[in-house]
């Protein structure tokens, strides 16, 4: 039987809801843990002590939304270990920041160029648009191309995952799900959703089917159309819309578009494709192609739908403010490719 659980890895910040927030580790001699989570005036919040596992996660509950709080994680034989985050803003909140990052777990100076310029901006937390470990997201490569790569950033701000078709290769995915823990509805982690701010967003898992009449396309209606989140944002891997080698498959462009624009999305940011690229709104919604992160680039070719693109290693810098979204694409030098503005539909 496959080992799926990843090599040892330090803290890890996992599932923020308003007032929670999960921290992950893994420990090559799993151990006990003393574990304090203070308020920014040094008031402990949070005392506890977390039974030793190879994999142990402790819930942090209590927490007020939007503030900021301070984590020192003790175990034997080691020096302690410190972060900070701010917990999941509530739905009174008028700002987020937020990174975006997809197709980069193979190791490369690229990866490890984004993935210092991402941690300097210092995001809230962070999404990725699949294809998380390359070639085949065993559970040894996870180590060195992820966890080891991110660590000082997703210390201080939760990561929400998705899944690739490189992320399926090991046993459906199974590293995958034994490295993250995220919401298990409705679909033990595949795909899920999540509030932060004013902002719902979803993440799916666009290698199952997405057809109108499939489990995971009938969640998300009913799921959007109950949400009067003011922003609504999906990602996912595949992408409708590219200009990429991939995009000629054009996956689920007859089924998402038409729901995302009449259920009033505003951005939907997608990988797969090694490039980055912002369409033209189509039906109000604007996509994004973020499959820089770090792997191999390949060419484009010129799609009447793209309004901007560029063969770079890049990553999304994201601000929600009360009135627009920013979007920002920044290169492997730390330089800007390209900013959009954009706000949300009518209603």
């Amino acid at each position: 039987m496959i080992d799926s659980l990843p090599p040892p890895c330090q803290p890890y910040l996992q599932d923020g809801r308003p007032g929670e927030v999960t921290l992950v580790w893994r420990d090559a001699k799993p151990a006990p843990a003393h574990l304090v989570v203070r308020d920014l005036t040094g008031s402990p919040v949070v005392v506890v002590e977390v039974p030793a596992a190879r994999q142990a996660q402790q819930r942090i509950t209590g927490l007020t939304p939007g503030a900021w709080y301070g984590y020192q994680l003790e175990r034997p034989g080691q020096a302690p270990f410190q972060g900070r985050f701010v917990a999941n803003r509530g739905p009174q909140a008028t700002h987020l920041r937020f990174t975006v990052m997809g197709d980069m777990g193979d190791g490369s100076p690229a990866q490890h160029a984004i993935a210092g310029h991402m941690a300097a901006w210092k995001p809230e937390f962070v999404l990725t648009v699949g294809d998380n470990v390359y070639p085949d997201a065993s559970a040894a490569d996870f180590g060195p191309k992820f966890f080891d790569v991110y660590g000082p950033m997703i210390a201080n701000a939760p990561i929400y995952p998705t899944l690739g078709n490189h992320d399926m290769r090991t046993d459906a995915g199974a590293p995958y799900l034994a490295a993250f823990v995220l919401p298990q509805d409705p679909a033990g982690e595949r795909y899920y959703a999540f509030d932060e701010g004013p902002a719902r967003f979803w993440a799916l898992d666009s290698n199952q089917s997405l057809a109108p009449g499939s489990p995971q396309y009938k969640w998300l209606e009913a799921d959007a159309s109950a949400s009067r989140a003011k922003w609504k944002i999906a990602f996912f891997h595949h992408p409708p819309y590219s200009s990429g080698l991939h995009g000629q498959e054009a996956k689920n462009r007859a089924w998402l578009p038409p729901l995302f624009s009449r259920l009033g999305f505003t951005a939907v940011f997608t990988g797969h494709d090694h490039h980055y690229e912002r369409s033209l709104p189509i039906g109000g919604v604007t996509y994004f192609v973020t499959g820089g992160g770090g792997a191999m680039l390949y060419g484009t070719q010129d799609k009447p739908f793209t309004d901007r693109k560029a063969i770079r290693h890049e990553f999304l810098a994201v601000s929600i403010f009360e009135d627009r979204m920013g979007v920002l694409s920044i290169d492997e030098d730390g330089k800007p490719l390209d900013a959009a503005v954009l706000t949300p539909p009518l209603r």
